[in-house]
Parts: structure tokens; sequence; C-alpha cells
């Protein structure tokens, strides 16, 4: 391989005759008697010289024509070798996508390598992950030393386990590739290795350390064994490097990445397998058990008593006066007797545990005269010779081109090895490994019985439970559907038939289940280490929750017994146990233990385990046990609201999860459809709360089912996790079921037209005319403006109100004619400037459809779409020639409240199924306003009598708006953070409690408790503003848009205020209600003069949140 330094990528890029000359001089001269395989167009170009980046495709595609001009772009291939920091979040490798800023040219460049065969050349170093990330990556695990599986990393998503870092790192990179929708690019490592010295930070750069790193590295490639994600392709490997370079500066690492020193003399000697020799002896195709080093000698002791004892190990070399008897300690005699034994069982990874005391290593522990079992294997079936390095077989055959003095450069004049690649490859085709063989007969029995008959135990998981989950969830559907008391969706059916179902389906689940169970317990028998690394991996003990919850579901629709009975009672006890046990291990760790705070172990599948909770909940109402279903049930309601806020601040995507699990999405709707049918059966009615958890689980399979796309790849290869589509939707199902027979009839038409487009067609001349004149200052406006009408509304709203004759009137001294007469004058001032703003939106609409586009697409912009709405809602509550219950209030309330849930799709379904919208990155102080949103339609829609639809509005207002408030008190970094401009939208924080609990009132009939809590919530919060002035003093020196933030929430909780007044009388209420209004229309006035003395400055971007160019970006 040669490469093409940084510094000649301009020329090249820009004339195809340099490139023509470049491949002439230092290709087509030489090739085919140096062997050349590939082309590294530059080094790290996009992280290091960014500026290059423009012209790096066209350099490339430039190389590549003269290639293709020479005959030789079948025999070498061509690319650029990337940094490793080019992929974020790289683990688990499942989650690993490129940095968005580059997507553009690393698309281009996938796109090449794709068409052209290429590869894409990625250089990867486990050592800085090692540096970076100590405590948390083994040492072991990045030198590719041997562990016990429960040591093994795992991906969460995917369950893959990783032996090494440097093969996670490369899955990262397929990942990528993935996600960017190829498939057939393969990954060329052009860099790699381990400092061979360091200074005082680097305690870990050490001849020992690189020796081990790179020797196993050879090893690993001539395995052919591929990563976990692609078993089926070995990247080739380059080693760097060859030379130490002495002249590099500090860190002392830098200059110590060698093989030799500048003398030629080697720094260490490399141990190969598989290969004949290269530079060493060949010795690690041997692995040895020793003891760990921080073991106490009494639990050495035990070890070492069962070794020699029950384990059967030969133990007669640390007998006193034997050769291994000295240095005479319990951790030697322990290492000798743990290696007897694991050489006796045949070397198989779980025969060097002895209860985490033991460890495997490449390293031969032989000392002195003393000769551990493992060395004497190796001295009698194989044949070690020694050679220099120029007697390496095949060095000769290896050629090596200099471009730049002595230096070959891969990597903009870096040094490499072509190592292991065509060399070791080709030799291993010839070279056989010397293989033991043992003959004991037990030992050998039970291992010919796991290549056999227990063999597919090895991926056997709990996870497979979940189809009994879906059964069993079928099978309580049904029965449910035989009740003669509940609606049947299936009239035409008979009674019979459904009995029938119910049984059918029951039998086979039982079946299924008892099967599974004793596959598993078979596994528990055979492959106990597997089962103990699933209960401590944090996605495998989630799955442990199944088959006690599938067991509990069969329970409830068992056709033999009852509820009351004795048997059914102790079968509820027996499975609900093992329930709570799981509970207290993975909830108490979440806040006691280091490695497992929910925010990093936090998936999916963390909702099985409250599905669980409220499955055995509905299971003890069922039996009477009123306290333990409560108890229970706020356990899981408890957990279930920590989950639920987690994964969606944190969860990265649907793009960063594998194509194949992305069904586990449907686990968002079964934990609050089987908690709506828990409470249902503790209250004995499916009141407000099961609505509201109903109404919840709906959205989120509305939110679901419009991104068919997102499980479209997920359908193309049969996998378990497609069960994750069933049982969510059986519980939904029977939710729903529920839900029908409380709420007897057929939802209400929908009487609204659909949109009908409209085209116009104009001269480009002539638009771009009236780009330039009339419809400039569009450019600057946008959504964010209707903040204004919200404003304006909000008064209106307010003096409405006040205007009854049943509320307290803060301000007795006006008469009730000018009450009127201003919430007529307000109404009427906001309908106008709505009617304006709405105009001038659509043409903005019409005349720059890419801006508000944009604006639509950015994650603030999105949640200033929600105001015009809002402001025509408001509008409507105060309308004074409408009545709710009129045909043509409904239809206007559906007119602006559709747009209203179709924005709800889109921003809260993104959050947990969209790559770059995870809510814990998008959240922000204007995420309020789609709350607010939702709050005012539910007011509205409970004022017009539709109960159900305001319930279900709200509590899908009210669950985001407890994600949101949450999210922001956790990540919002302060006021200095935010442009100084921007600080009033502090006050959104105010207003999204006053209207749930005015929307509340209007839904419960009272200004009851919850409403109360909500007032006294937002009392509190404009109180801590209030008390921070000089947080806002710098925002008030320039007129800006955003401070339009000060009024509305302040009107919203004068109105909140007021309903609190009227429920609770006192001269206190009256004197907060007076306070509040009259600080509310005081800064109402206010804007309203700002606004006016500043309206030839107000469409000049003055918002610095949302600025687009012309091009929409």
């Amino acid at each position: 391989m040669i490469s093409v330094p940084n510094n000649q990528l301009l020329g090249i890029g820009a004339s195809n005759a340099t490139a023509a000359t470049w491949i002439g001089r230092n290709v087509a001269a030489y090739y085919p008697q140096t062997l050349i395989t590939a082309i590294a167009v530059g080094d790290e170009v996009l992280t290091t010289v960014p500026s290059s980046a423009p012209i790096l495709i066209p350099a490339i595609e430039s190389l590549y024509s003269a290639l293709v001009a020479s005959n030789l772009h079948t025999q070498i291939k061509i690319s650029t070798p990337n940094a490793a920091s080019i992929i974020l979040d790289p683990f688990p490798p499942s989650q690993a996508y490129f940095n968005q800023t580059l997507t553009p040219i690393i698309t281009q460049l996938l796109q090449f390598c794709s068409r052209t065969k290429s590869p894409l050349m990625m250089n990867l170093y486990p050592y800085y992950v090692f540096m970076q990330n100590k405590g948390v990556v083994p040492l072991e695990n990045s030198l590719f030393k041997p562990l016990t599986p429960s040591k093994e990393m795992v991906d969460p998503n995917t369950l893959l386990h990783y032996t090494n870092v440097l093969d996670a790192m490369v899955d990262s990179v397929y990942s990528s590739i993935s996600n960017l929708n190829f498939s057939d690019v393969v990954v060329l490592v052009t860099e790699t290795g381990w400092p061979s010295k360091g200074d005082s930070k680097e305690p870990y750069a050490t001849i020992d350390n690189a020796n081990t790193y790179n020797s196993n590295l050879i090893k690993h490639v001539l395995d052919r064994s591929g990563t976990p994600l692609h078993p089926e392709i070995t990247s080739s490997v380059y080693l760097y490097e060859l030379f130490n370079e002495d002249l590099r500066s500090t860190p002392i690492s830098e200059a110590n990445w060698g093989l030799f020193y500048g003398n030629s003399t080697p720094v260490y000697l490399l141990h190969v397998s598989g290969s004949g020799t290269f530079l060493a002896n060949d010795t690690t195709n041997q692995t040895y058990c020793i003891a760990m080093d921080t073991i106490d000698a009494k639990t050495l002791q035990t070890a070492l008593d069962w070794a020699c004892g029950p384990g059967r190990a030969n133990c007669s070399e640390i007998q006193p006066g034997e050769t291994c008897y000295q240095p005479n300690n319990v951790k030697n005699h322990a290492s000798y007797a743990f290696d007897s034994y694991y050489q006796k069982e045949g070397r198989n990874a779980g025969s060097c545990d002895f209860k985490g005391v033991a460890m495997i290593t490449t390293t031969d522990p032989s000392h002195g005269a003393c000769v551990f079992p493992g060395s004497k294997k190796v001295a009698n079936n194989t044949t070690s010779t020694t050679v220099n390095a120029t007697q390496a077989s095949g060095a000769d055959q290896i050629r090596f081109i200099s471009l730049h003095d002595t230096r070959i450069s891969v990597a903009g004049g870096g040094l490499f090895v072509l190592f292991i690649v065509s060399y070791a490859l080709m030799a291993a085709d010839h070279t056989d490994s010397a293989k033991d063989v043992h003959v004991n007969i037990n030992p050998a029995n039970r291992n010919e019985q796991e290549k056999t008959v227990m063999k597919p135990l090895h991926a056997f998981h709990a996870g497979y439970f979940r189809i009994c989950l879906s059964l069993g969830g079928q099978a309580l559907l049904w029965k449910i559907l035989s009740d003669k008391d509940v609606s049947d969706p299936l009239p035409h059916l008979s009674a019979e038939l459904h009995s029938a179902l119910y049984l059918f389906l029951w039998y086979i689940a039982l079946c299924t289940l008892i099967v599974l169970s004793v596959l598993y317990t078979l596994r528990c028998i055979y492959y106990f280490h597997l089962v103990k690394a699933e209960f401590l991996h944090f996605v495998g003990v989630n799955y442990m929750f199944t088959p006690w919850t599938s067991w509990l579901l069969l329970l409830q629709s068992v056709p033999i017994l009852q509820p009351k009975d004795s048997t059914y009672q102790g079968l509820f006890l027996f499975f609900v146990i093992p329930l709570l046990v799981l509970d207290v291990k993975i909830y108490g760790q979440w806040f006691t233990t280091e490695k497992r705070f929910l925010s990093v172990v936090a998936n999916p599948t963390s909702q099985i385990s409250v599905i669980g909770n409220l499955v055995a909940a509905r299971t003890a109402a069922q039996m009477g046990w009123k306290e333990s279903a409560t108890c229970i049930f706020t356990l899981g309601m408890t957990h279930y609201l920590v989950v639920f806020i987690t994964l969606y601040q944190r969860l990265s995507g649907g793009d960063h999860l594998p194509v194949s699990l992305r069904p586990v999405y449907f686990l968002f709707v079964a934990a609050p459809s089987m908690a709506s049918l828990a409470w249902s059966s503790i209250s004995g009615t499916f009141d407000t709360p099961c609505k509201m958890l109903f109404f919840l689980s709906l959205f989120l399979f509305t939110s679901l089912a419009c991104r068919p796309a997102l499980f479209k790849k997920a359908m193309k290869k049969f996998n378990v996790a497609w069960w994750a589509y069933s049982f969510p939707l059986t519980f939904l199902a029977m939710a729903s079921s529920a839900y029908a027979q409380e709420v007897k009839g057929v939802m209400a038409a929908d009487h609204t037209d659909s949109a009908k487009d409209v085209h116009v067609n104009i001269n480009p001349a002539n638009r771009n005319e009236q780009e330039k004149t009339v419809m400039k200052p569009l450019h600057a406006f946008h959504a964010g403006y209707f903040r204004i009408c919200l404003s304006l509304g909000g008064q209106a709203l307010l003096w409405k109100i006040l205007s009854d004759k049943d509320v307290s009137d803060p301000l007795p001294h006006l008469s009730a004619e000018l009450h009127s007469a201003l919430y007529l004058f307000l109404w009427y001032i906001a309908l106008c400037t709505l009617i304006v703003l709405s105009v001038l939106y659509t043409l903005r609409c019409i005349y720059y459809f890419h801006l508000v586009k944009a604006e639509f697409l950015h994650f603030v912009g999105v949640n200033y779409m929600f105001t015009p709405w809002t402001s025509w809602l408001l509008l409507l509550q105060s309308v004074p020639i409408l009545q709710p219950k009129d045909s043509t209030y409904q239809g206007l309330f559906l007119f602006f409240v559709i747009p209203l849930l179709v924005l709800d799709v889109k921003i809260y379904g993104q959050w947990f199924t969209t790559e770059k919208r995870f809510l814990s990155v998008v959240a922000n102080p204007t995420s309020q306003i789609s709350v607010i949103g939702n709050l005012v339609a539910a007011r509205t829609a409970a004022q017009m009598g539709w109960k159900e639809s305001a319930t279900c509005i709200f509590t899908l207002g009210m669950t985001h708006y407890l994600v949101v408030f949450i999210t922001l008190y956790q990540r919002l970094s302060g006021g200095d953070h935010l442009p100084v401009s921007l600080r009033p939208v502090y006050f959104l924080f105010v207003a999204a409690p006053s209207m749930a609990s005015l929307a509340w009132s209007s839904i419960s009939g009272t200004f009851d408790t919850p409403c109360k809590m909500l007032f006294f919530l937002s009392l509190f919060l404009f109180t801590s503003l209030a008390c921070r002035p000089a947080l806002f003093k710098k925002a008030m020196k320039k007129f800006n848009v955003a401070w339009w933030a000060y009024s509305f929430p302040l009107t919203f909780l004068a109105m909140a205020s007021s309903a609190y007044a009227q429920e609770v009388k006192g001269v206190v209420t009256s004197g907060l209600v007076f306070i509040l209004t009259v600080l509310s229309v005081f800064i109402f006035i206010c804007l309203l003069l700002s606004t006016a003395l500043n309206i030839h400055i107000l469409l000049r971007g003055s918002d610095p949140i949302l600025k687009f160019d012309s091009k929409g970006k």
C-alpha cells in the first residue's frame, strides 16, 4: 500500500492530469514487480485538515480514473484512512453513527467505495480507548486476552459478546455504515498498534503490553473469525509501525510504536500462531489458568481444596519436596492446581472460573524447574523454532516502496508494515495447528453431550419467553371477549367459538411455556455460567422477568381454577416471588451500585420488568388481595415513570439500533396498557386514571404505526424480536375492550374535510422579483411571532372570565359594562392580529416553503408551529357569538386541533424513534409550547362536553410535560448559557401548569386538589423567576419578539388564580388575583407599546433562536 500525502491533495483534486502523472510515477512504474494492493489518499483528512475535505472526493475520483486508464483499477483499490473519532457513540457498537457534520462527505465516500468495491479505511487504536476509559474497559479486553463470558463486553441491543476492543471498534464502523444504508462496503484497518514505552502518565505503554497486543492481534487475524457482527468477514490489518520514530514530540509514547529501534534491532519478539514462525517463538496457541492477584488466601484455599479434591486435578507437583512446591504460598499452589484442572477439562472457558478467583492467560506461568501442565502439553505436541527477523518465513516476498526518503506512508508520512494480510492468510492455508487429544471418561462424556444434544442451549436465553407472553396474552384476550358482559368486537362469531379459541390458545400457551421452561432449566444445569452472565447483564436480567410474567398471564386465564382457590393463590406466590427478587436486584442497583445507574443501563427491554409487576398487580387484585395489588402496582408504576422518562431522554433512536431489534419499540405500548387493566382491577372500575393510561398507550402506538418505514427493514429476516410486536398490541386490545365496556358507543365521526392542495404556478423571474420587493420581510417571519397572538387571546379570555358575574372581581371599581367592553375590544384585536399573521405565514409557505420546511425540521422551530393553532383555540374559547355546543364551534375545534395532534405525533414520536431527535439533546424551554397547545385543546374539548377526548388530550399533554419538565431540570445549563435576549422563555415554565389546572378543572367540573397542586406549582415557579430580576436585566436592553414570553404565561397564571379564588374564597386569594391580573395587564400593555415603537425592526431576524439562510439552513 502506498499513500498520497495531505499536501498533494489540492493539486490532484483540481487536475486529472496531475492525478494521471502521480499514478504513472508512483504506481505504474513499479507494478507488478512491487506488490501494491491499495492507495491511501491522504491521512485523517476529515478530522486533521477539514479545510481539505471538499477536495478529498474529487482527488479520489481523479486517481481512480487514472487507475482505470492504466487498467489497474481491479488490482489496486483506492480509499482514504479515517480517524476513529468520526464515529460517535462507538459502544455499544450497534448504536454507533458517523459524526453528523461529516455525513455528506462520508456518504459520497461510501458511494465511491460501494461502486468500486474499495474498502473504508480506518485507523483504530484500542490503546487510546483503554486510556480514555480506564476502569470501564478492562486491560485484558484491550490486549485480546481471554476473558470469562461474564466479563466480556456485551452489546445490549444485539446481545453479541465482544472478547476484544478492536472487534467492537470495527463493528461500530459497520453499524455506522449500515445507518447510511450501505451494506457492501468492508472495513480495512490501516493503523493499529500499542506503544512500547511511555511517560509517567502512560503506565500501560510497556514492552510486555505491546508484545501481547500485536502478537494476539496476529493470532486473531489468522483465526479468520471475523467480528461478532460480521463473522464472515475478516478485516485486513496494517500494524503501526515498523520503526520507532525518535524525533516525535511528546508524549514519549508517540515515538515508540515501532517493532524495531532505529538501529534495526527488534524492540521485542512477536509470538505468532498458525503461520509457522515470524520474528519469534510460536507460543500464543497455548492458554493457562492461574489464580487472580487480588483474591484473599482463604478464598483461594477453598478453591484449591476443591480442585485437588472433587475436581480431581493432579496436585502431586505442589506437594512438599516436589518441583512446584516453592514458592510455598496459596497463590502459587492454587495456580498450578487450577491449570491442571483447566488442561484436564480441555481448556473449556467455563473450567477456569472457580467462583471468580481464576483467570485465563497466554503467559506461561512456569518458573525455574516448575513446569505447569499447559507447558508440558506444548512440549509434547509442538516444536518451536526461533528465527531472526531476516529469516521470517515469506519476509523476502513482501516488498515495500519508498516515496519519501526511506519511509512507506499509508497515513501521510507514517510508517506501516503490510502485516499478516496477504502473508499470514496464505501461510495459514498450508499450516495446521497442533491439536491436543484428551481421553477422560466423565468430563469427555459431558463435553460430548454439550457438543451434540445440549449445543442449542448456548444460544437459548430468557428472551425467547416473549413468545409465551404473546400466547398467554392472546389466551387472556379471548377469555375476556368470551365474557357475556363484555362488548363483542366480533359479534358474528358464536359464544362457543370464542370459548373454543380461548381454550385452544390457553393450552397451546401452556405447552409452549412448559417446553421453554424445561429448556431453560437444562441451560441452568449445563451452562450455568451463561445463565449467570445473563443475570448480571443489564439487558439479559430484564428478559428473566418474562417466564414468570408468562406464568402469571396463564394463571389469570386458567380455565380450571378460581382466584379464591388456595391452589390459585399458592401458584401466584410461587410465580410472584421470583419477580420481586428480580425487582430488588435491578431496582436496588439503580441507586446503590456504581456500574448500574439507570442513565447508563436503561434500554427498551427495561420495560419488561415493569410489565411483570403490573401483571402481578392485576392477578393479586383479582384474588381480592387489594393491599398487595396496590403495593406491587405502586412499585411497577414508580419505576415505569423513571424508565419512561429516562428512555425518552437518552434513547438514541431507531437508526442506532440494529434494524432487526426495532420491534422492541412496541414495548412502549405494553406497560401503560397493562397498567390501565391493573388499576381497573384494583379500583373496580375503568376510571379516569385507567383512561389516561389507555390514551397514553394508544398515542404511543399511533406514533409507531405512523412510521412503517422504521420497521420495514426489520421484517426482511426473521428474528425472535418480532414477538415484541405481538404482546404489546394484545395488551392494548385488552385495555381497549375494558375502555369500550366503560364508555359504550361509537366515537364521534370526523366531519372535517380533507386538506386540498393549492398549486400556484409563478414565473420564476416574477417570483424572484417578488422576493426582492414585497415578500422580502417574510424571510425573517416565523411561527414564533404568533406568541403575540397567544398573549392577546389569553388577555381576551381573562377578561371574559372576569366579566362573568359568578367570578370574584379583582377590580370591583370597574363596571360590568367596562369589563365586557374590554373583553370584546381585546377579542377583536386578537382576531384581527391573528388573521394578519396567518395570512403572512400562508404567504411565507407559498413563497418560502423551503424556509417553512427548515422551520418544521428544526427542534425549536417545530415547537413554535403549535402557537397559531393554540392561539385560534384560545380565541375559540372566548368567542362572543358561539356556544360550545354549536356544531360550528365543534367544527372549528376539530379544524384547529387536528394540526396540533399531527405535530404531537411528529415531535413526541421522534423522541424515541429518530436518531437525531432524542429528547436529552433537543429539549429546550420552547418544548413546553407544544404541551401548552395540548392543554388548551383539552380545556376546549371539556367545555364542549367531549370529556373522553378532553381526558385523552390532557393525558398526552401532561405526560409529555412531566418528561420535558424533568429533562429541562436535569440538562438546562442555566441563564448564562442562553443568549441574554432569550431569557424570557424561562417564563414558559409557568404557563404549562397554570393551563393544566384550568384544563383539569374543566374536565372534573371543579377546581379540586390536582388543580390546586398544579396552580401552586406554577405560582412557585413564577415566584422563583420574579426573585431573580438580574437574570432578565440584560434581556431588556434591546427589543426582541421573545419578550412576549413574559405575557401569556402570566395571563394563564392570573386565570388560574381567578379559578382558585372562586373555589377558596377569602381576602388573600382575592388579593392574589388582583396582583396577578394587574401585573399581567401591565406587562401586556408595555409589550404592546414596545412592539408598536419597534415595529420597524420587528422582522429583522431579532429572534436568535431561529435564523435560516436563503437555503433554509
